[in-house]
């Protein structure tokens, strides 16, 4: 997360500091602190980018805070929180919707389901013994009909 901190600052460090020019420190301790400006800025960026790459999405959200004004921040979560009410109200909805249909389907397709395939096995049957109807009248013709008809009264 952003972290802000107030740094105070002495009227000391704003007075310019006066060096002698002929000072030979002067020269080493400027090339001096020139090559340690270069290491330290290498060093601040990567500890800059391993900084960044420690921040998780959520921090880096908190931190807009501060960037995006308060009335387009009203706007955005009051957006979102509609749509997320919107999307949970038809996800219940869908929800319930589905175990009606599925409770219906079991306690009224399943047994109607069961008595058609019922039926269906009888009429196959039906045909079945028909058909062997048929196969005896051929190989014994007649002989169905003499054992149908009731015998003659005397």
């Amino acid at each position: 997360m952003v972290q802000i901190e107030a740094i105070a600052v002495d009227e000391e460090k704003r007075k310019p500091t006066v060096v002698d020019e002929q000072d030979e420190d002067y020269e080493t301790t400027s090339s001096a602190s020139e090559a340690g400006n270069d290491s330290d800025d290498e060093y601040d960026a990567d500890e800059e980018l391993a900084l960044i790459q420690s921040e998780s999405i959520a921090e880096r959200l908190a931190a807009l805070k501060d960037v995006i004004p308060p009335q387009y921040r009203s706007l955005v979560a009051s957006s979102a929180l509609t749509t997320y009410n919107a999307a949970r109200a038809s996800l219940l909805f869908g929800g319930r919707a589905f175990w009606v249909v599925a409770t219906s389907t079991m306690l009224l397709g399943i047994p109607l389901s069961l008595s058609v395939l019922d039926e269906q096995r009888l009429v196959e049957q039906e045909k079945g013994m028909q058909m062997s109807a048929g196969s005896n009248e051929i190989l014994a013709p007649g002989a169905d009909s003499a054992f149908l008809q009731p015998a003659p009264a005397n």
